[in-house]
């Protein structure tokens, strides 16, 4: 089965072509505006920004991370940790970026969501982290995040207030 055919067969089971295909047959709207519809309700209802009254969506975990405050130079186990909730897999928007770019640009583009999700949310994101979330090795999210960097993007897991970089380390000190 080609990549195509695969990502054809995971849209049909998102929540929006459910929606979309409820609109169209129930409905008898055009898939014109059924899309319409479905816009503007993520609109309403604020679905794109990922927390709404606290509830998971399909492609979401909650997880726990390292607080944005917590001190450096200490254990991580007695770090300050925080509960996140990390968008994993976008849908549909995960699967056009997989049909236009391939899986390493994906993989890359889920990085900087979940960077971003967790800072918004006041926690932090180690390479580790990444690596388990994302199922890959360590190396492999250090290479993604080099290469990030190299095009402008700061997602370096793990940042001090003054905006330097700093490295888990094997023994699990920062």
């Amino acid at each position: 089965m080609s990549q195509d055919d695969i990502i054809a067969r995971l849209s049909v089971k998102s929540q929006e072509y459910i929606f979309l295909y409820e609109l169209e047959n129930n409905f008898e709207l055009s898939l014109k505006e059924a899309k319409g519809i479905l816009e503007s309700a993520k609109t309403i209802f604020n679905l794109e920004e990922g927390s709404h009254s606290g509830n998971i969506r399909p492609g979401q975990i909650k997880e726990v991370v390292l607080a944005k405050d917590a001190s450096s130079g200490k254990p991580l186990s007695q770090l300050k940790k925080i509960e996140v909730t990390l968008t994993l897999d976008a849908g549909e928007e995960d699967l056009d970026v997989l049909s236009k770019y391939g899986r390493t640009h994906l993989r890359e583009i889920r990085i900087l969501r979940l960077v971003e999700e967790a800072l918004n949310q006041g926690g932090i994101l180690t390479q580790e982290d990444l690596s388990h979330l994302l199922k890959v090795n360590v190396r492999t999210i250090k290479r993604d995040i080099t290469h990030l960097r190299k095009l402008g993007y700061f997602s370096h897991p793990r940042a001090d207030k003054g905006n330097r970089q700093r490295e888990i380390s094997q023994d699990g000190h920062c």
